[in-house]
């Protein structure tokens, strides 16, 4: 007898096969038999005709540790109501972990309010045992943010390290690789990291590369030199000699959008030089952005209160404002999505702008004073034909960028993007039933099996006989997003079923309110 039998679905097994007709036995966590389980009964049967069976998806950029809603709502409903049943966190150079100091964890205050946690932890073995406890719906494993190590050691300096605070910084990556770590991640376009040399980023990659770990890195620059920045990638790819994936790949500005293009032909080249590098994306054409983002680079130089102390400096404010019109950035649909000062979000930047009578430039700087320089924005700056070439390259991956909340949050009167609710049923819904620009078999490649091997998961990603039991049932006719930018608090329809560890914790698309969720440490 089975503990789950899913009964007469479609098995899309995410190893990109055809899909074929199946039965799913799962009994005391994992996949015990695939075939036909007709005359086999099970404490609990899920019928599956018309649908799709596939496993767990797998979101290998996302940032429910950062954003801290991995704490507040560790049944993280947004993202098992897609069909995520493991996350990836500690991306885009920020991680919980290992911090040099407590005070360490104030790399995150750009996505989240430090002063409203507290932390009872410094290494990577410390975290993931307080994430145990927690008992979260879904699995969790987590990057090195090479941010959070160089802050811990040289705070809101910007400089190189010494060689005594690298070999630091190498022992304490070395110490949370061997402590279950996937590897490093390097957001080089935020404040702490915009002036790293490459050569720090490489030396670094290299630990993480001799434990098998993976480096995943946020560009440089997304805009003009958004050439270089993939270059750069590439380079520190073949330097260090490390599986490389370029996160939330993208170019933004209309100006810029012939960019992308060439730089895809160049990760494909290099892959087809037998470098191991991939790339995630969202499917979206509106991004959101932390809202310093848009100043010049050295503004933001030194961390949040060198930031705001600038910006309120009359001698320097104006010269602030003539690099940024220079930049010629169009701000007419930015949108305040998350402001610590709720009066903006909203707001369009030109209609805070008209409101208190200044550019739009100005706009920019007021709302970030008022915010206490924590912003976030909504920005329609993306080709939608680059997303859709992004969607169907062979090293292309899809990921939420985003993070798990319950609807309840709605109540904070903050916009999140709708990719927390809707990224995989968008993907499976609108690009490849409506737009056909991929098959199902090599949809659900990109968002399991494909990220599995990436991180080297050899016990989930497939639906294959002895793997945990991650998996997902839904109706490929029906699958939908539903979060809009103007009420992103929606679920999507046409997902089921959602198993993690054998599992149900989401049953005829409902949460059961069970929290089956693994930590994963990476080689244990």
């Amino acid at each position: 007898m089975f503990d789950i039998i899913i009964r007469g679905g479609d098995v899309v097994d995410g190893t990109n096969r055809k899909k074929f007709r199946g039965d799913v036995g799962v009994k005391k966590g994992k996949i015990t038999k695939v075939g036909d389980l007709s005359n086999d009964t099970a404490q609990t049967i899920v019928e599956a005709k018309g649908s799709v069976v596939a496993p767990g998806f797998i979101d290998i950029h996302d940032h429910s540790d950062g954003y801290w809603t991995l704490f507040n709502y560790p049944k993280l409903p947004s993202l098992v109501r897609q069909g995520v049943t493991t996350v990836i966190g500690g991306g885009s150079g920020t991680s919980l972990a290992p911090l040099a100091t407590p005070e360490t964890i104030l790399a995150i205050r750009r996505w989240t309010n430090v002063e409203e946690i507290t932390i009872n932890w410094l290494t990577v073995a410390e975290l993931l045992t307080e994430i145990e406890k927690l008992k979260l719906s879904v699995n969790f494993g987590t990057l090195v943010g090479h941010i959070t190590l160089k802050r811990g050691l040289i705070k809101d300096q910007v400089r190189d390290f010494t060689e005594e605070e690298f070999r630091v910084a190498e022992s304490m990556l070395e110490r949370a690789m061997q402590e279950g770590a996937f590897g490093l991640s390097a957001g080089l376009s935020y404040s702490h990291a915009k002036f790293a040399k490459t050569e720090e980023i490489s030396r670094l990659a290299k630990v993480a590369g001799r434990h098998n770990g993976i480096l995943t890195i946020a560009l440089r620059s997304e805009g003009d030199d958004f050439t270089s920045s993939v270059q750069e990638a590439i380079a520190i790819c073949r330097e260090a000699g490390i599986s490389t994936e370029i996160t939330q790949f993208k170019v933004k500005g209309k100006k810029n959008w012939d960019l992308f293009k060439p730089a895809l032909k160049e990760i494909d080249q290099a892959a087809e030089e037998k470098l191991n590098i991939n790339f995630d994306l969202y499917p979206y054409s509106t991004t959101g952005t932390v809202l310093y983002t848009y100043l010049p680079d050295w503004v933001s130089r030194g961390g949040r209160s060198k930031m705001l102390e600038r910006l309120k400096n009359p001698n320097i404010r104006p010269k602030v404002v003539e690099e940024m019109k220079d930049d010629d950035h169009d701000y007419s649909n930015l949108t305040i999505a998350m402001s610590s000062n709720l009066a903006y979000v909203g707001k369009k930047i030109p209609q805070i702008g008209e409101e208190e009578g200044i550019g739009s430039e100005e706009a920019v700087l007021n709302t970030l004073i008022a915010s206490d320089g924590k912003a976030i924005c909504f920005d329609p700056s993306i080709s939608e034909e680059n997303v859709k070439l992004g969607l169907v390259d062979p090293l292309g991956m899809v990921a939420t960028d985003g993070s798990g909340y319950d609807d309840d949050y709605a109540q904070s009167g903050n916009l999140v993007h709708p990719r927390c609710f809707g990224t995989f049923p968008r993907f499976l819904g609108r690009y490849v039933r409506d737009e056909k620009l991929l098959s199902l078999e090599e949809a659900v490649y990109k968002i399991a099996g494909m990220p599995a091997r990436k991180l080297g998961l050899l016990d989930r990603g497939f639906v294959k006989e002895g793997l945990q039991a991650d998996l997902v049932v839904f109706n490929p006719k029906y699958v939908r997003d539903l979060a809009t930018f103007q009420n992103p608090y929606r679920y999507p329809e046409g997902i089921s079923d959602v198993i993690v560890n054998g599992v149900p914790v989401v049953r005829r698309e409902n949460l059961t309110g069970e929290r089956p969720g693994a930590v994963l440490r990476k080689g244990k």
